[in-house]
């Protein structure tokens, strides 16, 4: 069993997973006087595959060549690494979609960071100027 407690009035998508699947979900309107809500989600329902995102982009600056990429999770311990090559460029495939931190350093210095939203379908190419 899990309790969320002190939850703000809202909706909630509720989610069991495993892996790369979300085995099952449900929606959930909260009110301000919803006091307990009990949800059953069965794990052996049917399995759906989870859509995985995707994040290019470009820096715009001087000597971009072998620049690191990092994308941090606001939610949970997903951390992805890249470089960027000769013009400035960079993609992440096949990341689970969420908020995360997005950073760009040299080998000693912090250049740019913001926090960025990756979609299921993400087609955008986000362009950074440190």
């Amino acid at each position: 069993m899990v309790v969320f407690e002190d939850l703000p009035p809202g909706t909630y998508r509720i989610q069991l997973r495993s892996d790369l699947f979300v085995r099952r979900e449900r929606m959930v309107e909260l009110g301000a006087q919803n006091i307990w809500y009990p949800i059953v989600l069965a794990i052996d329902m049917p399995i759906d595959p989870l859509p995985l995102g995707n994040l290019r982009g470009h820096v715009d600056s001087a000597n971009v060549n072998n620049l690191w990429v990092k994308l941090v999770s606001m939610f949970d311990d997903t951390c992805l690494h890249s470089k960027t090559d000769a013009d400035g460029n960079f993609h992440f495939r096949g990341m689970p979609p969420g908020r995360y931190l997005l950073l760009v350093y040299s080998d000693t210095k912090l250049l740019h960071q913001r926090e960025i939203d990756v979609g299921y379908f993400d087609k955008n190419v986000l362009t950074i100027t440190p």
